[in-house]
């Protein structure tokens, strides 16, 4: 996205002129004045977010990384990207998400496998900013075989995990506050149905067609959310 294209700029130190020339040659901006002023725009609204990423100390960005082995059953094969001189640094421009945590740590279990790379795993979002070093599999009892294992029941079969309720539902549920809050599970459903009722998740409408949307927060649900999210969750807290 845009978005992207300028705050990597940013981070980078380049100029307005040579992000504006960047984005023109890609056909994603406008050319000459009109562009410049809009990559100052968006400049004014990416800075402060720039600056915390910038105090990470995460050094130039390095080439991708290409990877093999076997994990398990399972033979995976795939580059790791977002490699800096001090670790792995991915980034939201927005607030952090359930999607965003869970790639954190699945991040972090392939760092572990790669031994030649810096172990250190950030994650920067505009509420957060995460880290994970080292066997952190080691510490959830979650492994990257695991995953696997349930990433291929996902593709032959309805999954019963729903990562951003999930994940709603475990920041409920771990929070310190002792006011009277709703509880996790509710919050997992008013998640549910605001990404349904406003068309952010068309594909979860297919999954949960004909059944009570209520139905969805079950079981299945809420053992994958104790085994995945919550610990993942708790770890890059450290809590």
């Amino acid at each position: 996205s845009v978005n992207r294209l300028v705050l990597d700029s940013l981070v980078a130190g380049e100029s307005i002129e040579e992000q504006t020339r960047i984005l023109s040659a890609d056909g994603d901006w406008l050319l000459a004045t009109p562009g410049q002023v809009s990559i100052v725009q968006k400049q004014e609204e990416l800075k402060s977010f720039a600056e915390e990423i910038g105090n990470l100390a995460m050094g130039q960005k390095q080439e991708s990384i290409p990877f093999e082995f076997a994990v398990g059953e399972y033979h995976l094969t795939g580059t790791i990207d977002n490699l800096y001189e001090s670790g792995l640094l991915l980034t939201r421009i927005g607030t952090c998400r359930g999607c965003d945590v869970l790639g954190l740590y699945i991040h972090s279990l392939l760092l572990h496998l790669l031994p030649d790379l810096n172990q250190k795993a950030v994650l920067a979002s505009y509420d957060h900013i995460f880290s994970l070093d080292g066997d952190v599999a080691s510490k959830t009892g979650l492994t990257l075989e695991r995953l696997l294992q349930y990433f291929v029941s996902g593709c032959q079969n309805p999954f019963p995990l729903f990562v951003e309720p999930a994940f709603e539902l475990v920041v409920q549920k771990n929070k310190k506050s002792k006011r009277v809050q709703k509880r996790p599970e509710q919050k997992a459903l008013d998640c549910l149905k605001n990404k349904m009722d406003n068309g952010y998740e068309p594909e979860w409408e297919l999954l949960v067609r004909g059944i009570p949307v209520e139905s969805v927060i079950n079981e299945p649900f809420l053992n994958l959310t104790n085994e995945i999210m919550d610990p993942i969750w708790r770890l890059v807290n450290g809590y």
